[in-house]
């Protein structure tokens, strides 16, 4: 049986994100408001993004918090059915996420006029130092 996870990564800036998707080989797609998963079916979206060797698409959706009212942001939906989309991304999207905090991070940075260096850690976590 197929199911839609939702993933909790908080989407504040669509720029990133896209860049973050076509740097790990996917393709954005702005404003597609329909992503597919099992069988073919629909689900509504406010972007999607398409993975290499799968038909399923992970959905851009509008994050609610608990209450179900909207954040304001963004948050990421997806059918692994097939185990392609996880194979490609990590368990859970977590190259895609750690791509995008990453990058956010750094444009943040930057605007404030900090540098920074980046450093893989022995147990696989990244390390973004900053400096000015």
């Amino acid at each position: 049986m197929s199911h839609v996870v939702a993933i909790k990564l908080e989407v504040s800036d669509i720029d990133v994100l896209a860049a973050a998707v076509e740097s790990l080989g996917c393709t954005f797609h702005r404003d597609q408001k329909q992503h597919r998963y099992w069988s073919g079916k629909m689900s509504p979206c406010e972007h999607a993004i398409s993975v290499p060797g799968t038909r399923y698409q992970i959905g851009v959706i509008k994050a609610k918090d608990a209450s179900g009212k909207e954040t304001g942001g963004m948050t990421l939906a997806y059918d692994n059915y097939d185990g392609v989309t996880d194979k490609k991304l990590g368990r859970r999207l977590q190259s895609l996420n750690e791509d995008y905090v990453r990058r956010l991070a750094k444009k943040k940075l930057a605007r404030k006029g900090f540098r920074f260096r980046e450093k893989r850690l022995d147990d696989g976590r990244l390390q973004l130092v900053a400096y000015k």
